[in-house]
């Protein structure tokens, strides 16, 4: 048995998946066995045209408190990814998608995890295919209890672990205690601390907090790769694949398993892209969504250019207040403002009630497409958008003792 670098590649990418954090070899263990659980998907599979783009979904599920007749019903999803397969260019691309990314059902906003909970996987492959303009071509979900068993039978991952990890959610019956150190072996029970853990129990930052986690997935999935590249892993390689075989629920049939196995594991390893779906959080009528921004996203699923956002940013209304005991701080960021792009009608004033701790801006009838620009632009993490227009601004920024040019 030879074990060059596709056949890595391919194991590890299924491995991954069911890392809730990885992309790709659950073909080649399919190969072997498929998931007595697959008839349970209620999510048809829409084989793609010849040479067209093929988009598969792959979802980690928590949990949940109650099964029915979708096997995975009240689960939530706590990973999103999406596996994206080019065979005109020979590329593919694993998107990772923030749990709180907000998405239209209806008319009416949700969190996109939400979904699986409310109508099953068949609800959130139709509202990924209508808010972001591609077709979902295949399902694929695991939960944590086939997670831990996976990374058993690795016999445990190598990470570093960067920051103390420190974690309790006594209603989700989460309780995360790792310490920071190089090099640490974690079993399947500590590695789905390590890929779940988003901040520690005295952290107020809520909004980029997934985020982080997404970066601790991608870490996690490196350090499965080189655990693959050891030769030890040969003997080990038929235990792993039938235990992922048997905890991994999907609606490809063995035949299309087979294809990609063969598509993906020839991609060469620059045509190979992990990255995470573009945008920003913001506070939206008092809730914390992911804001994705379709047209900067673009080229994460087609061929096409990334397109740019047209910001009519110097006709906007701001209003920079100083809640800080520095006297002309709002004045002093004014002229940056304006170089920045961000409007010149800009007044300043301070803010009655000092010391505010933290610097927040709100946005009013700014459409949600130019929060992520307006974010990088102002590098601030608290941002709201309310959705009702004024007369008075259209922006005002509330300078905090943590605000930074």
């Amino acid at each position: 048995m030879v074990f060059d670098k596709k056949r890595i590649i391919i194991i590890c990418v299924f491995v991954l998946i069911c890392a809730a954090v990885g992309f790709g070899s659950f073909f080649y263990v399919s190969l072997y066995s498929t998931s007595t659980n697959s008839k349970n998907v209620n999510v048809q599979a829409v084989e793609p045209e010849k040479n067209e783009p093929v988009n598969i979904l792959v979802t980690g599920m928590d949990d949940g408190r109650k099964e029915n007749e979708f096997g995975s019903y009240e689960k939530r999803n706590d990973a999103i990814m999406i596996v994206h397969y080019d065979p005109k260019a020979k590329t593919a691309s694993l998107v990772s998608i923030p749990r709180d990314t907000k998405v239209l059902v209806d008319g009416k906003a949700k969190k996109i995890n939400d979904l699986n909970s409310i109508g099953g996987p068949k609800y959130l492959v139709n509202a990924i295919d209508k808010n972001f303009n591609i077709k979902v071509n295949y399902y694929l979900q695991l939960d944590y209890a086939g997670f831990r068993k996976i990374v058993d039978s690795l016999g445990g991952v190598n990470v570093n672990i960067n920051n103390k990890m420190n974690y309790d959610d006594p209603y989700g019956k989460i309780h995360i205690h790792l310490n920071k150190g190089e090099n640490q072996t974690l079993d399947g029970v500590k590695a789905e601390d390590f890929v779940r853990w988003e901040k520690n129990n005295n952290s107020k930052d809520s909004l980029s907090s997934d985020l982080v986690r997404i970066r601790d997935q991608h870490a996690f999935m490196a350090a499965v790769m080189d655990k693959l590249k050891s030769r030890k892993m040969i003997f080990k390689m038929p235990s792993i694949l039938k235990t992922a075989a048997k905890n991994v629920t999907t609606n490809m049939s063995i035949s299309d398993m087979h294809k990609y196995a063969k598509a993906l594991a020839a991609v060469k390893s620059q045509n190979l892209k992990v990255t995470t779906l573009s945008g920003a959080n913001a506070y939206i009528d008092g809730i914390n969504y992911f804001v994705y921004n379709k047209s900067e996203n673009k080229a994460i699923f087609s061929s096409g250019e990334t397109s740019k956002v047209n910001i009519p940013s110097q006709a906007y209304k701001v209003e920079i207040l100083n809640g800080t005991e520095k006297n002309g701080l709002a004045k002093q960021y004014k002229d940056i403002l304006v170089k920045k792009g961000l409007g010149n009608d800009i007044t300043t004033g301070n803010y009655p009630k000092k010391p505010v701790k933290e610097t927040k801006v709100t946005l009013y009838g700014i459409p949600e497409d130019y929060v992520p620009y307006i974010k990088s632009k102002l590098k601030v993490d608290d941002i709201e958008l309310v959705g009702k227009k004024t007369d008075k601004f259209d922006m005002i920024i509330l300078q905090g003792e943590d605000f930074s040019e």
